[in-house]
Protein backbone atom coordinates (compact mmCIF):
# COMPACT_ATOMS: atom_id res chain seq x y z
CA UNK A 1 0.00 0.00 0.00
CA UNK A 2 1.48 3.05 -0.94
CA UNK A 3 1.92 6.38 1.25
CA UNK A 4 -0.75 7.79 0.18
CA UNK A 5 -3.71 5.09 0.76
CA UNK A 6 -1.78 4.52 4.10
CA UNK A 7 -2.29 7.98 5.18
CA UNK A 8 -5.97 7.88 3.53
CA UNK A 9 -7.25 4.99 5.40
CA UNK A 10 -5.36 6.51 8.71
CA UNK A 11 -7.99 9.38 8.54
CA UNK A 12 -11.18 6.45 7.83
CA UNK A 13 -10.11 5.30 10.97
CA UNK A 14 -10.19 8.12 12.96
CA UNK A 15 -13.65 9.35 11.00
CA UNK A 16 -15.29 5.80 11.74
CA UNK A 17 -13.70 5.48 15.48
CA UNK A 18 -15.90 8.97 16.37
CA UNK A 19 -19.10 7.12 14.67
CA UNK A 20 -18.79 3.02 15.62
CA UNK A 21 -15.81 3.17 18.30
CA UNK A 22 -12.09 2.36 18.92
CA UNK A 23 -10.40 -0.42 20.98
CA UNK A 24 -7.63 0.19 22.87
CA UNK A 25 -4.74 -2.06 23.55
CA UNK A 26 -3.62 -0.50 26.20
CA UNK A 27 -4.44 1.44 29.12
CA UNK A 28 -3.42 5.03 29.77
CA UNK A 29 -1.38 3.91 32.67
CA UNK A 30 1.00 1.80 30.37
CA UNK A 31 4.33 4.13 30.91
CA UNK A 32 6.23 1.91 29.05
CA UNK A 33 5.20 3.76 25.38
CA UNK A 34 6.22 7.52 26.46
CA UNK A 35 6.94 9.59 23.60
CA UNK A 36 8.51 13.17 23.55
CA UNK A 37 5.19 16.13 23.09
CA UNK A 38 7.24 16.67 19.95
CA UNK A 39 6.77 13.32 18.12
CA UNK A 40 2.63 13.82 18.43
CA UNK A 41 2.38 16.87 16.46
CA UNK A 42 2.51 18.04 13.00
CA UNK A 43 0.44 14.88 11.79
CA UNK A 44 -2.54 16.46 10.61
CA UNK A 45 -1.13 18.12 7.38
CA UNK A 46 -0.50 14.82 6.04
CA UNK A 47 -4.02 13.23 6.58
CA UNK A 48 -6.63 13.21 3.39
CA UNK A 49 -9.97 12.40 4.09
CA UNK A 50 -11.78 9.48 2.32
CA UNK A 51 -14.84 7.31 3.51
CA UNK A 52 -14.86 4.15 4.99
CA UNK A 53 -18.01 0.96 5.64
CA UNK A 54 -18.52 0.63 8.99
CA UNK A 55 -18.11 -3.08 10.54
CA UNK A 56 -14.16 -2.88 11.86
CA UNK A 57 -12.66 -2.37 14.79
CA UNK A 58 -9.33 -0.90 14.83
CA UNK A 59 -6.90 -1.15 17.72
CA UNK A 60 -5.25 1.92 18.88
CA UNK A 61 -2.65 2.79 22.09
CA UNK A 62 -2.16 5.44 24.77
CA UNK A 63 0.84 6.86 25.44
CA UNK A 64 2.19 9.35 27.83
CA UNK A 65 3.83 12.96 25.79
CA UNK A 66 7.08 14.17 27.63
CA UNK A 67 4.93 17.09 28.97
CA UNK A 68 2.51 14.49 31.04
CA UNK A 69 0.24 14.70 28.42
CA UNK A 70 -1.80 11.98 26.60
CA UNK A 71 -2.62 10.73 23.10
CA UNK A 72 -4.09 7.98 21.21
CA UNK A 73 -2.34 6.46 18.38
CA UNK A 74 -3.62 4.11 15.85
CA UNK A 75 -1.97 1.04 14.26
CA UNK A 76 0.00 3.49 12.06
CA UNK A 77 1.26 6.06 14.49
CA UNK A 78 -1.39 8.84 14.11
CA UNK A 79 -2.95 10.13 16.53
CA UNK A 80 -6.83 10.78 17.29
CA UNK A 81 -7.20 14.35 17.20
CA UNK A 82 -9.41 17.28 16.92
CA UNK A 83 -13.16 15.66 18.39
CA UNK A 84 -14.23 13.07 20.38
CA UNK A 85 -13.64 9.38 20.45
CA UNK A 86 -15.48 6.46 21.56
CA UNK A 87 -12.49 4.42 23.02
CA UNK A 88 -12.85 0.98 25.02
CA UNK A 89 -16.67 1.77 26.36
CA UNK A 90 -16.32 5.78 27.12
CA UNK A 91 -15.27 9.00 24.95
CA UNK A 92 -12.56 11.31 25.46
CA UNK A 93 -11.58 14.40 23.60
CA UNK A 94 -8.72 14.98 22.07
CA UNK A 95 -7.65 18.55 20.74
CA UNK A 96 -6.21 19.82 17.36
CA UNK A 97 -2.89 18.77 18.55
CA UNK A 98 -3.88 15.04 19.61
CA UNK A 99 -3.78 16.30 23.30
CA UNK A 100 -6.48 14.79 25.53
CA UNK A 101 -8.76 17.04 27.66
CA UNK A 102 -9.80 17.05 30.62
CA UNK A 103 -12.47 19.39 33.00
CA UNK A 104 -14.63 21.09 31.00
CA UNK A 105 -14.88 20.96 26.80
CA UNK A 106 -17.46 22.67 24.40
CA UNK A 107 -17.65 20.67 21.52
CA UNK A 108 -20.09 20.78 18.72
CA UNK A 109 -22.60 22.86 20.13
CA UNK A 110 -22.67 21.20 24.01
CA UNK A 111 -20.59 21.13 27.11
CA UNK A 112 -19.08 18.19 28.22
CA UNK A 113 -16.90 17.29 31.79
CA UNK A 114 -13.86 14.98 31.30
CA UNK A 115 -12.79 13.65 34.85
CA UNK A 116 -8.67 13.24 35.76
CA UNK A 117 -8.91 10.19 33.51
CA UNK A 118 -9.86 11.75 30.33
CA UNK A 119 -13.44 9.82 30.04
CA UNK A 120 -16.29 12.03 29.69
CA UNK A 121 -18.47 11.59 32.82
CA UNK A 122 -22.11 10.81 32.56
CA UNK A 123 -24.94 10.64 34.79
CA UNK A 124 -25.18 12.76 38.12
CA UNK A 125 -22.23 14.65 38.64
CA UNK A 126 -21.49 16.85 41.75
CA UNK A 127 -19.10 19.63 40.22
CA UNK A 128 -17.84 21.89 43.23
CA UNK A 129 -21.29 22.45 45.21
CA UNK A 130 -23.46 21.86 41.79
CA UNK A 131 -24.86 18.87 40.46
CA UNK A 132 -25.07 18.06 36.69
CA UNK A 133 -27.04 15.73 34.45
CA UNK A 134 -25.04 14.39 31.42
CA UNK A 135 -26.55 11.99 28.87
CA UNK A 136 -24.41 8.79 27.92
CA UNK A 137 -22.64 10.21 25.61
CA UNK A 138 -21.48 12.51 28.03
CA UNK A 139 -23.43 16.11 27.01
CA UNK A 140 -24.57 18.23 29.48
CA UNK A 141 -28.30 18.77 29.74
CA UNK A 142 -30.31 21.72 30.91
CA UNK A 143 -33.44 22.84 31.26
CA UNK A 144 -36.62 20.26 31.98
CA UNK A 145 -34.93 16.79 32.46
CA UNK A 146 -36.37 13.53 34.22
CA UNK A 147 -34.08 11.29 35.71
CA UNK A 148 -34.84 7.77 37.78
CA UNK A 149 -38.83 8.64 37.12
CA UNK A 150 -38.45 12.15 39.12
CA UNK A 151 -38.25 15.40 37.39
CA UNK A 152 -35.47 17.95 37.82
CA UNK A 153 -34.74 21.74 36.09
CA UNK A 154 -31.22 22.11 35.53
CA UNK A 155 -30.45 26.07 34.83
CA UNK A 156 -27.09 25.97 32.19
CA UNK A 157 -26.94 22.74 33.52
CA UNK A 158 -26.98 23.51 37.12
CA UNK A 159 -28.94 21.37 39.32
CA UNK A 160 -31.80 23.84 40.78
CA UNK A 161 -33.63 23.37 44.60
CA UNK A 162 -36.17 24.76 46.80
CA UNK A 163 -38.40 26.99 45.47
CA UNK A 164 -38.27 28.21 41.48
CA UNK A 165 -40.34 30.42 39.47
CA UNK A 166 -39.57 28.71 35.68
CA UNK A 167 -42.00 30.31 33.06
CA UNK A 168 -45.41 31.69 34.48
CA UNK A 169 -45.59 29.16 37.52
CA UNK A 170 -43.62 28.29 40.45
CA UNK A 171 -42.28 24.84 41.30
CA UNK A 172 -40.68 23.40 44.48
CA UNK A 173 -37.67 20.76 43.90
CA UNK A 174 -36.17 19.40 46.90
CA UNK A 175 -32.77 18.82 48.50
CA UNK A 176 -32.25 16.29 45.59
CA UNK A 177 -33.34 18.35 43.15
CA UNK A 178 -36.90 16.53 42.37
CA UNK A 179 -40.00 18.14 41.28
CA UNK A 180 -42.87 17.76 44.14
CA UNK A 181 -46.17 17.45 43.36
CA UNK A 182 -49.22 17.14 45.56
CA UNK A 183 -49.54 18.42 49.14
CA UNK A 184 -46.34 19.42 50.53
CA UNK A 185 -45.71 21.11 54.24
CA UNK A 186 -42.92 23.18 53.55
CA UNK A 187 -41.98 25.89 55.81
CA UNK A 188 -44.76 25.06 58.34
CA UNK A 189 -47.22 26.39 55.74
CA UNK A 190 -49.79 23.73 53.25
CA UNK A 191 -48.91 24.16 49.79
CA UNK A 192 -50.60 21.94 46.81
CA UNK A 193 -48.32 21.50 43.63
CA UNK A 194 -50.73 20.31 40.62
CA UNK A 195 -49.22 16.92 38.68
CA UNK A 196 -47.29 19.47 35.79
CA UNK A 197 -45.42 20.18 39.80
CA UNK A 198 -46.96 23.89 39.16
CA UNK A 199 -48.04 25.61 42.59
CA UNK A 200 -51.75 26.31 43.09
CA UNK A 201 -53.19 29.45 43.66
CA UNK A 202 -57.46 29.92 44.47
CA UNK A 203 -59.81 27.52 44.57
CA UNK A 204 -58.99 23.63 45.07
CA UNK A 205 -61.64 21.12 45.62
CA UNK A 206 -59.25 17.99 47.22
CA UNK A 207 -61.70 14.72 47.55
CA UNK A 208 -64.54 15.97 49.69
CA UNK A 209 -63.28 19.23 50.90
CA UNK A 210 -62.70 22.52 49.51
CA UNK A 211 -59.33 24.71 50.09
CA UNK A 212 -58.41 28.27 49.03
CA UNK A 213 -54.75 29.28 48.41
CA UNK A 214 -53.59 32.71 48.27
CA UNK A 215 -51.32 34.13 45.68
CA UNK A 216 -48.00 33.24 48.11
CA UNK A 217 -49.92 29.46 47.51
CA UNK A 218 -50.17 29.02 50.93
CA UNK A 219 -53.04 26.55 51.98
CA UNK A 220 -55.97 29.61 54.11
CA UNK A 221 -56.32 29.06 57.42
CA UNK A 222 -58.95 30.97 59.71
CA UNK A 223 -60.96 33.84 58.61
CA UNK A 224 -60.55 34.66 55.36
CA UNK A 225 -62.48 37.42 53.01
CA UNK A 226 -62.95 36.09 49.71
CA UNK A 227 -64.88 38.05 46.67
CA UNK A 228 -67.19 39.87 48.83
CA UNK A 229 -67.88 36.69 51.61
CA UNK A 230 -66.46 35.52 54.45
CA UNK A 231 -64.93 32.00 54.86
CA UNK A 232 -63.22 30.10 57.69
CA UNK A 233 -60.87 27.71 57.04
CA UNK A 234 -59.46 24.87 59.78
CA UNK A 235 -55.74 24.84 60.27
CA UNK A 236 -55.16 22.50 57.78
CA UNK A 237 -56.68 24.32 55.28
CA UNK A 238 -60.09 22.66 54.91
CA UNK A 239 -63.48 25.30 54.39
CA UNK A 240 -65.97 24.62 56.90
CA UNK A 241 -69.61 24.83 56.19
CA UNK A 242 -72.89 24.40 58.31
CA UNK A 243 -73.02 25.48 61.74
CA UNK A 244 -69.66 25.98 63.98
CA UNK A 245 -68.20 26.94 66.94
CA UNK A 246 -65.33 29.93 66.80
CA UNK A 247 -63.79 31.55 69.37
CA UNK A 248 -66.68 31.43 71.70
CA UNK A 249 -69.98 32.16 68.95
CA UNK A 250 -71.72 30.23 66.53
CA UNK A 251 -71.88 30.66 62.84
CA UNK A 252 -73.32 29.18 60.14
CA UNK A 253 -71.74 28.81 56.87
CA UNK A 254 -73.63 27.92 53.56
CA UNK A 255 -72.66 24.40 51.21
CA UNK A 256 -70.38 26.54 49.48
CA UNK A 257 -68.70 27.77 53.01
CA UNK A 258 -69.52 31.59 52.60
CA UNK A 259 -70.86 33.03 55.98
CA UNK A 260 -74.37 33.68 56.81
CA UNK A 261 -75.14 37.30 58.30
CA UNK A 262 -77.90 37.40 61.16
Amino acid sequence: MNRKNIISAVLAISIFSSLSGVVCADTISDADKMISSEASLGISEHIETISLLPGISYQAQWVRNGNGTWSCYDDYGYPYYNGLFYINGRYYYFDANGIMKTGWIQYGGGWYFADGNGAMVTGWKKLGNTWYLFDNQGIMLTNWQQSGGKWYYLAGGKMLTGWQKIGNNWYYFNASGAMQTGWQLIGGSWYYLMPSGAMKTGWLKSGDFWYYFDPSGRAASGWRYIGGNWYYFLSGGVMVTGEQYIDGEYYYFLDNGAMVWG
